[in-house]
């Protein structure tokens, strides 16, 4: 994975977790960050226990400078 998406997807998933502390083991919180720039978006999904699937829409996207 190129470093770009590894950032935005590992902000993304610090985020949702502190935003998840107090919640029930059951119960779900997701954020999804849509754009129009290289990577399209980002998608993170976490639970009460702190277990956290994400995921970018445009991992193979390489920043050009």
């Amino acid at each position: 994975m190129n470093p770009v998406p590894a950032d935005a997807l590992g902000r993304t998933t610090i985020c949702a977790l502190l935003a998840s502390s107090g919640m029930q083991e059951e119960q779900v919180f997701q954020i999804a960050v849509k754009g129009d720039g290289v990577l399209r978006g980002c998608t993170v999904i976490v639970n009460g226990k702190g277990e956290a699937k994400g995921f970018v829409d445009h991992s193979t996207s390489e920043q050009h400078c």
